[in-house]
């Protein structure tokens, strides 16, 4: 005969799955082992972190809404694939070797070989 089964309350592990806890954590918290919560609450543990991203999204899209530049940024990127990264380009030279040159770097060089001053 096993242990008697512990009388733990889902709406409990919800709340604590919501605010970010791990299972371990809830675990500690509810008194039991970690391999219990995880058996008998999945659908607890996954329908509390899916509230606490959905919470996260609504906060940065206000913060992003209010103007704040950096979250702007950073949802561009992440949902825009946006980047601020620089062009660059691999070219040859006459000697044979290869080098880098971003943009600019390359304006720089044509307005050199015509004999223009930067």
């Amino acid at each position: 005969m096993g242990r008697p089964k512990l009388n733990i309350d889902s709406e409990a592990v919800l709340a604590a799955a919501e605010v970010g806890n791990t299972n371990t954590d809830i675990a500690h918290i509810m008194g039991c082992d970690e391999s219990t919560i995880r058996k008998r609450f999945g659908e607890e543990l996954e329908r509390g972190r899916a509230l606490q991203r959905d919470k996260l999204r609504k906060l940065q899209w206000r913060a992003a809404e209010s103007g704040n530049a950096a979250m702007l940024i950073w949802l561009g990127k992440q949902m825009l694939s946006q980047t601020d990264k620089q062009e660059v380009q691999a070219t040859e030279t006459f000697s044979g070797r290869w080098r880098v040159a971003s943009q600019r770097a390359q304006e720089i060089l044509a307005a050199e070989g015509q004999g223009q001053e930067i």
